[in-house]
């Protein structure tokens, strides 16, 4: 296992030094529209210069908001930088803005009916047994206690004597007082004890309790208002894999073009994998091994690491989603992972006792717990609960993780093991959704399902390649091919954890910004829709980058410059915004996004109703010159809603 990790970066010739970009040596010179764009804004503050990366460490702050980034990418180094604030008079508001929505798009809201509060196997397993058998489920409760920032990990080095135990301390304390809030809502604890429920365990992560209750009184605890979601705990539901075969790791990499940016040394940090558990003597965990702590979520008790632990691979199958995320070459360069971070193993499907079994629902919350715990902040799920209820518990823990400043990337889950929609917990408001396109197709596969979730929301949000040949965990030298979801899930998560450290280079990272990167990263062939998500994954590896954080308000607009040069022929402008954090109370917002040329054109626009992103591409040769993306906030319902965005420019068509 591994408890330190060295760490290669760029900021040293990043950094702004007295409020002005310092370019490393040999860089290009801006052209003649670069320098006229660069005087529309005002230099940034002193205040705002980009910190040491080491200063990261330990850190709760969120990114800084109306920043206006800019790189320029060779081979997926950073050549030149810029940091500037929104130029004033960017924003207007009162804006009549118009759009046609089709029928389909004019959604009510979400569903309140208490009976949608239970999920489909719960309500199964109550029509076959006596009113007054006892029954295990976990109940969710509404909850006003929010969780904050945990503090960025010790981006190297774990253990007693490393730089994060300090941060591993606070973070615990931060749980103490999460829990310690919710456990003084006595309305629950009253309406619990009404209906004669043993409770059995109760989560900080997400205001839930696994309980032990009569099934003829599950009804009446989905009437109260409070209750957002009843779920079953263990279930005979498999990891999201199937029986198809394919190629090596290394045309999966190939396909995310994640290989340059392997190649710059970016493997600080930490990911969570919730799967089936890992064979950690398997061969391509060595030269480096990259595995940390592996716990045993199902019958390791709260903390995932108490009693008797079984952390081996039963499927096998989580095997084969690590080591496509963060394997390294003892298998031979065709099967190393897509990165070279440290990864965490928390199993969540089987029984207590070892043995092979479905997903354990409760085991998957106490995943998403202990990975927050000890800092992963890119956590993967593996899993696909059929799910009518995008406040469940898993979209709640996937949701809650976000929060704690984790992305989270999900198997959006197969036909038929799947269900029939999108799977929990990528049905998540605040989860990146992953759909399978197989090596050598040329769209998504039929089984792979699909959108929209229960409250109309777009899913997936992105597809991966699937079908490639990997380590399997039935034996230490075993190879096999994986696919489904399960096999396109590993490479969204190990490119979402190459782009949040790249992302880092240049000063705090909040999920959400990874998100904005990711779904401009979808290099969609058809419309953007619950088949295609925004596209197959393809990292950006040339050109100019923009991105910032802003907020949007109702009927308001907002105009990004972004200065183009000459010999450009693809453009691609995303927006992405978190929502979910008021549960049920919570109303979708309708943000959309344009793209207009120098001469006050639209040329693109994206006008989705029912997404929480937008993504827009133009091709063909662009007009040098200043461009503007434009935020709309259609229809926010409140004020000051967080977006984040992201744009890129780039010297060919792909």
């Amino acid at each position: 296992m591994k408890t330190h990790r060295s760490c290669v970066g760029f900021l040293a010739v990043l950094l702004l030094l007295g409020g002005a970009a310092s370019w490393p040596s040999g860089a290009a010179e801006n052209t003649q529209s670069d320098r006229t764009a660069a005087q529309d804004t005002k230099p940034i503050p002193a205040a705002a210069k980009l910190p040491d990366p080491k200063q990261l460490d330990g850190s709760e702050r969120e990114d800084p908001s109306g920043v206006i980034y800019a790189v320029e990418i060779v081979d997926a180094k950073p050549a030149q930088f810029d940091l500037r604030p929104e130029p004033d008079g960017s924003r207007r508001s009162d804006v009549k803005l118009k759009k046609r929505i089709p029928k389909p798009d004019r959604t009510g809201p979400v569903d309140r009916n208490p009976d949608s509060r239970v999920n489909p196997l719960v309500w199964h397993a109550v029509s076959d047994v006596d009113p007054d058998q006892l029954l295990e489920v976990i109940v969710v409760f509404e909850s006003k206690v929010g969780i904050p920032r945990f503090p960025e990990p010790g981006a190297t080095e774990r253990g007693a004597g490393g730089t994060d135990r300090r941060y591993s301390e606070r973070r615990e304390q931060i749980i103490k007082a999460i829990d310690t809030e919710r456990r003084h809502d006595q309305g629950v604890v009253e309406l619990l004890a009404q209906a004669k429920a043993e409770v059995l365990e109760h989560f900080w992560l997400i205001n839930g309790y696994r309980i032990r209750v009569a099934a003829g009184a599950i009804r009446k605890l989905a009437a109260d208002r409070r209750v957002i979601a009843i779920d079953p705990t263990a279930t005979n539901i498999p990891p999201p894999q199937d029986a198809n075969n394919g190629n090596d790791v290394d045309d999966g990499r190939a396909v995310i073009r994640s290989d340059p940016y392997f190649d710059l040394g970016l493997n600080s940090g930490f990911i969570g994998l919730l799967d089936t558990g890992v064979r950690e003597t398997h061969v391509v965990f060595a030269t480096p091994n990259n595995l940390d702590f592996l716990r045993d979520c199902v019958g390791g008790g709260a903390d995932c690491n108490t009693g008797t632990i079984t952390t081996t691979d039963l499927w096998p199958h989580g095997t084969a989603s690590a080591a496509i995320i963060s394997a390294g070459s003892g298998g031979g360069a065709a099967f190393r992972g897509v990165n070279d971070v440290t990864l965490d193993s928390f199993r969540v499907y089987g029984t207590a006792n070892g043995m092979r079994g479905g997903l354990d629902v409760a085991a998957a919350v106490r995943g998403f717990q202990r990975a927050v715990a000890v800092g992963d902040r890119v956590i993967v799920g593996e899993i696909q609960l059929p799910s009518t209820n995008a406040f469940d518990a898993l979209a709640n823990a996937a949701d809650a993780a976000f929060d704690s400043g984790a992305v989270v990337v999900s198997a959006n889950g197969n036909n038929p093991d799947g269900g029939t929609s999108v799977s929990s917990p990528a049905i998540a408001h605040k989860s990146l959704g992953t759909g399978r396109t197989d090596l050598g197709t040329a769209g998504p596969h039929a089984n792979s399902l699909q959108g929209p979730a229960p409250d109309g929301r777009l899913k997936p949000d992105v597809h991966a390649p699937s079908n490639t040949e990997t380590a399997r965990g039935s034996a230490d030298n075993a190879f096999a091919r994986f696919g489904g979801t399960s096999g396109a899930t590993p490479y969204a998560a190990g490119a979402a954890a190459l782009l949040r450290n790249w992302l880092r280079q240049f000063g705090a990272i909040d999920p959400g910004q990874v998100y904005a990167q990711m779904i401009i990263a979808g290099r969609r062939a058809n419309a953007v829709n619950n088949t295609n998500g925004a596209g197959l994954l393809a990292l950006p590896v040339n050109g100019w980058a923009w991105w910032g954080k802003t907020q949007i308000s109702n009927r308001q607009t907002l105009d990004i410059p972004l200065n183009v040069g000459g010999g450009h022929v693809l453009f691609d402008a995303a927006i992405w915004w978190p929502e979910g954090g008021g549960f049920l109370s919570e109303p979708h917002s309708d943000i959309d996004i344009r793209l207009i040329d120098p001469s006050g054109t639209t040329r693109a626009s994206g006008l989705m109703v029912n997404s929480v992103f937008e993504r827009i591409q133009i091709s063909g040769a662009l007009t040098p010159g200043t461009w503007r993306l434009r935020i709309e906030g259609f229809n926010t319902h409140a004020p000051n809603r967080t977006v984040y965005w992201s744009a890129h420019v780039s010297r060919t068509p792909n």
